[in-house]
């Protein structure tokens, strides 16, 4: 649990600002005298980090407690930026639950995992695979449009779901935990480019991907041919906005983010899978005010958007 301490400002004869460090901060850290910390300064935040080190939380799980839920907890810890994830059982169980975890390594970038004993593993996550939020967004869109044509060309030759379409839906789901993961370590390290305002913006986006992966992997069971127009549309929608989001720090984009919304509600208006297509118009719309935020860091701005989005009308 963060712990608040309340600092008095110094000023040296003459130059610079200091204040104190908490001791205990600084031992359960391991620095010392002379060891170096990263300052992010960020509008009214400030925050210090050690450098050049990369920012690790450890955890402990009981798989007795947590019986068929281990999966979903190892995904839950990757997702929140833990780094490193001790399994233990009391039944001996240890082979058992490294069978379980090989099969999350298919799903979650860079994990690893070693058996300690008969009674435990441990379950280590390394650097994250993409340069940048966007690059995340973009590679998570992308593969969601590999999987959408590929229900097209499978509703369309009449075939039922194949093995290369569950695996394009795993990439997907690894792709939107990869980019949860990414957002949640920025909460704590921030790069220097994303500003502290535009953190809850983000961790929305990376949400809304992850709930638009769900809908698809959920709708692909009951789609219908009736239904392969819109998924047509759809996917071109996504291939558009996978270009786009690479861009979300110009300001430019925001009309043609508005563009794509509007596009997306004709499509919903004439026929298709109307949860889907309101998964993506939620990821959208997010973009957009993490568009608008991303603009004002951008620009160096510190008031509110001068000409932000408008939004279409719902009616």
């Amino acid at each position: 649990m963060p712990r608040f301490h309340e600092r008095r400002v110094q000023q040296l004869r003459g130059s610079s600002y200091v204040i104190t460090l908490p001791k205990e901060w600084v031992e359960e850290c391991g620095l010392r005298k002379g060891s170096a910390v990263t300052i992010i300064a960020d509008r009214e935040f400030l925050r210090v980090v050690p450098s050049g080190r990369r920012l690790t939380f450890q955890l402990a799980v009981d798989a007795d407690l947590l019986s068929d839920l281990m999966e979903d907890v190892v995904i839950a810890c990757y997702e929140a930026g833990v780094s490193s994830v001790r399994v233990h059982t009391r039944q001996g169980k240890a082979e058992e639950l490294m069978t379980r975890s090989r099969r999350l390594r298919e799903r979650l970038q860079g994990m690893f995992t070693t058996l300690e004993s008969e009674g435990s593993i441990t379950v280590e996550i390394s650097g994250d695979p993409f340069r940048s939020v966007e690059q995340a967004l973009s590679v998570t869109l992308q593969s969601l449009v590999r999987a959408l044509r590929r229900v097209e060309s499978d509703l369309s030759a009449g075939r039922n779901i194949g093995p290369e379409l569950e695996d394009l839906l795993k990439d997907c789901a690894g792709y939107a935990s990869t980019l949860k993961r990414m957002v949640s370590q920025m909460v704590a390290v921030p790069d220097e480019q994303t500003p502290f305002y535009a953190i809850s913006a983000l961790m929305e986006a990376s949400s809304n991907m992850a709930y638009l992966v769900r809908e698809v992997e959920e709708s692909v069971i009951t789609l219908g041919r009736q239904e392969l127009a819109s998924l047509i549309h759809l996917a071109e929608v996504l291939d558009q906005l996978s270009g786009l989001v690479v861009e979300l720090r110009n300001s430019v984009v925001v009309d043609q983010l508005m563009d794509l919304v509007q596009t997306l509600r004709e499509v919903g208006r004439k026929a298709g899978p109307r949860p889907l297509l309101r998964r993506a118009e939620d990821l959208m719309r997010a973009l957009i005010k993490l568009n608008a935020l991303m603009v004002i860091a951008s620009e160096g701005r510190t008031g509110q958007v001068s000409h932000g989005p408008t939004w279409p009308s719902t009616t």
